[in-house]
């Protein structure tokens, strides 16, 4: 009997170990993470002197820490609106560990013609020069 209580709970504990590294972010994926790991002067530096917050996510302190308070919001693509007065933060356009279009984001509330989405395109092609520029090295 007690062989078969060991044999279920390694069964358990295996298939939980399983359900819960494909939860893991994919190292392979083009995201905003694997891109900060490939760029030298932030490499790793994300979360360093932070605790996950309740929610396990963590908190935007390091992302502010390299790209100053508003990290680069010039442009109308950054809505200072969004952020001073919702308290919108970084990672609710930008997530980090998913490959995402920003542009999604931003059509949940306003329409595609939106003035403030051409602003937004060029600078995702920037972005995708840069990042097309990283694996080319």
């Amino acid at each position: 009997m007690n062989l078969l209580k060991m044999l279920l709970l390694s069964f358990a504990l295996c298939w939980g170990a399983m359900a819960g590294a494909a939860d893991l972010p994919n190292p392979d994926q083009e995201n905003l993470a694997n891109f900060h790991l490939k760029d030298q002067d932030c490499a790793g530096a994300c979360h360093e002197k932070e605790e996950p917050s309740t929610w396990l996510e963590f908190e935007q302190s390091s992302c502010i820490e390299c790209h100053d308070e508003y990290g680069f919001l010039e442009g109308k693509w950054h809505n200072i609106k969004h952020r001073e007065e919702e308290d919108m933060p970084c990672t609710e356009c930008h997530i980090t560990h998913e490959k995402t279009d920003p542009k999604e984001f931003c059509s949940d509330c306003h329409d595609d013609d939106h003035d403030a989405f051409e602003p937004l395109f060029k600078y995702q092609r920037v972005v995708e020069t840069t990042s097309q520029f990283l694996k080319e090295k």
